[in-house]
Formats: structure tokens, sequence, C-alpha cells
């Protein structure tokens, strides 16, 4: 019961703090992926509901939104959190050599 309440709060602090920062992407898409993003979370099967979102993302909005101060406060693990598109299977049109926060952004999606 802790771990829903506190993934509820997360998803409703996504949400001030998405509207508050006047974010371009919404950051609160990637709440349903939040188990998935976190330290050890690649392991972990992002759900259908994150797989949809990060299909409305890009590069620098992804990376935005993992370095934001919200992602952080929520222990966002940044290398882990660039692999969501690949573990979803989104073609993400990853520019070459493209880096977050000195992290290369995985380009390929696995086949």
């Amino acid at each position: 019961m802790e771990k829903f309440v506190a993934l509820v709060l997360a998803v409703l602090a996504l949400a001030a703090i998405a509207r508050s920062e006047g974010a371009t992407c919404n950051t609160i898409q990637l709440a349903p992926c939040l188990s998935a993003v976190q330290k050890g979370g690649a392991t972990k099967t992002p759900s259908p509901s994150c797989c949809s979102n990060i299909k409305k993302f890009t590069p620098k909005c992804l990376c935005d939104s993992v370095q934001s101060s919200l992602a952080q406060k929520y222990n966002v693990d940044i290398p882990t959190a660039l692999t969501i598109p690949k573990r979803c299977n989104v073609n993400f049109n990853v520019p070459p050599d493209y880096t977050c926060a000195g992290y290369q952004v995985p380009r390929e999606v696995p086949t």
C-alpha cells in the first residue's frame, strides 16, 4: 500500500511541476514509466501506457524531462530512463552521438 501511495503522490507532483515549469513537453506523461526509470528499473518491462506515452517524446524532451528537478526528486536514474524508447521498441530517431547529461542515448531499436 505504501508503494501505491508513493506512486500516486509522484504522479500528482509530476503534474504540478509540469504545469509550473510551463514545459513544452509533458513531463507528466513519464509517470507510468516511474518504476522502469528508477535505479534497478532497467530489468523491468515498461508498462503499455509508458510505451504509448514515450512515442510522444523527442530525444530532447526526454532528456529535459529526466534531468528535471522533479525527476531527481523521484530518483529517476538518467541512464536507465534513456533506455525507455529502446525497451518500448519505439524508433526514437536519435541523432548520431546524441548525449543527454553526459550519457549516450541508445539509437537502435531491438530486433
